[in-house]
């Protein structure tokens, strides 16, 4: 049986779905931040049957999370990446 994790970007908050049977998502769709990273072959979590691991920043959130967990960690962080965006203006 697939079991479906929530995954927050550290940079900006997006939240994806992801199968821990796939491949860890590579790159944020909405900020381009590299989420996943080769993985040491020599390391003692070494999985031969795929080439990248999660970064260990990202947040993976299992099956005993909650959706308000996932909900608040990706606010808090959404809310410091459009802080530092910087300030559209507006021409009309």
């Amino acid at each position: 049986m697939a079991r479906i994790y929530d995954v927050v970007c550290p940079n900006c908050g997006e939240i994806y779905q992801w199968c821990k049977y796939d491949e860890p998502i590579f790159e944020c769709e909405k900020c381009g931040f590299i989420m996943a990273q080769k993985q040491d072959e020599n390391s003692k979590d070494f999985n031969q049957n795929y080439i990248y691991e999660w970064k260990p920043e990202v947040l993976v959130f299992g099956c005993g999370s909650t959706s308000e967990q996932v909900r608040k960690a990706s606010e808090r962080i959404k809310a410091d990446f459009d802080s530092q965006q910087p300030e559209k203006v507006n021409f009309n």
